[in-house]
């Protein structure tokens, strides 16, 4: 695909989405938060662009990626993201097989909380 700008916040109004594969396009800016309200959402990926700012989590009323306990696969590498991994994106809840982050600009540490996700079998 040939897919270029940022990646419209409306995306997280498609209830039904199973699958989103965004992959190695030229989508720019942040990652929306509202993805975190497709709860049937099972693959999430967004590597191989050129998004920024930082891995969005929920904070009050806004939505975020920690909210997708049922995706399977978080795909993110190869992007500009920056800031830390936040430790909320994981939990025991989660049901995260794949975690992939390689070649961005995130900083500090691995978050111990990884260690609650316990279907996890590639970082």
């Amino acid at each position: 695909c040939g897919f270029s700008g940022p990646i419209p916040s409306s995306i997280g109004s498609l209830q039904q989405l199973v699958y989103l594969s965004l992959n190695s396009n030229n989508l720019i800016g942040e990652i929306p938060a509202s993805i975190g309200n497709l709860s049937n959402l099972h693959w999430l990926d967004l590597a191989d662009n050129k998004l920024s700012g930082s891995i969005p989590v929920s904070s009050g009323k806004t939505p975020g990626l920690d909210m997708l306990v049922n995706t399977k696969h978080f795909h993110f590498g190869k992007n500009q993201l920056s800031g830390e991994i936040p430790s909320q994106l994981f939990s025991s809840n989660l049901n995260l097989i794949h975690l992939l982050l390689e070649d961005n600009k995130l900083t500090g540490s691995i978050p111990s909380s990884l260690g609650l996700v316990q279907t996890l079998e590639v970082v």
